[in-house]
C-alpha cells in the first residue's frame, strides 16, 4: 500500500471497528458486489435480507449510516418520470480494497447473495427479481461461487498435465 494511504486506511478501520458487530458483518458483506460501479440499493437489501433479515427500511437506514460514516457513497436516481427515485450504493477504491482485505471466504459470500436472490427466484433462475441488478450480474456470481454449472454454459476448458487436452 502506498504511504499516503495509510493513513486513510486507518481511518476506514477505526470507522469500521466501530461500527456494531452486526452493522459491521453486513458492512463487510457488501465486498461482493463488483468494484468500480454502484450497486442498486434492492440489490444490497436481497443480500442483507438473507444474512441479516434486514427489511427494506432497515437496509435504508444502515446505507444512510454507513454514508455519514463515509464508508458507502449513495446516489438516487430516477429511471422514470412519476416514479420514485432509486437509490444506488458505491465504494471508494480504498475502501472496497479494505473490504477485499477483510472478507476471508468471498466464494461464501457469492453463494449467500445467492441465496438471497433464490428466494426471489421461484421456479428458476430465469423469474429473478428486475432490481437492475441481478440479470446482469448472476452469471459473474455463480461463477465466483463455483456454480458454473447454473449458468447455462459448458465449465471451461483447462489444460491437462504436460499441456494436452
Amino acid at each position: 500500500m502506498e504511504p499516503h494511504h495509510q493513513s486513510v486506511w486507518h481511518a476506514i478501520h477505526v470507522s469500521v471497528e466501530f461500527l456494531p458487530a452486526d452493522e459491521r458483518r453486513r458492512f463487510l458483506e457488501l465486498a461482493v458486489f463488483p468494484p468500480d460501479e454502484a450497486t442498486p440499493e434492492a440489490a444490497v437489501g436481497t443480500l442483507w435480507a438473507h444474512t441479516g433479515q434486514l427489511d427494506e427500511w432497515a437496509t435504508q437506514e444502515l446505507l444512510v449510516r454507513l454514508g455519514e460514516r463515509s464508508l458507502v457513497q449513495l446516489v438516487a436516481h430516477t429511471s422514470q418520470p412519476g416514479q420514485p427515485p432509486r437509490r444506488w450504493a458505491s465504494l471508494h477504491d480504498l475502501v472496497y480494497d479494505y473490504l477485499q482485505s477483510a472478507v476471508k471466504d468471498a466464494r461464501a459470500l457469492h453463494d449467500q447473495l445467492l441465496a438471497g436472490y433464490q428466494a426471489k427466484s421461484k421456479n428458476g433462475w430465469q423469474n429473478g427479481p428486475k432490481d437492475g441488478y441481478f440479470f446482469t450480474h448472476l452469471r459473474r456470481h455463480l461463477i465466483a461461487a463455483g456454480r458454473v454449472g447454473e449458468t447455462g454454459r459448458p465449465a471451461p476448458r483447462t489444460a491437462l498435465a504436460g499441456g494436452e487436452e
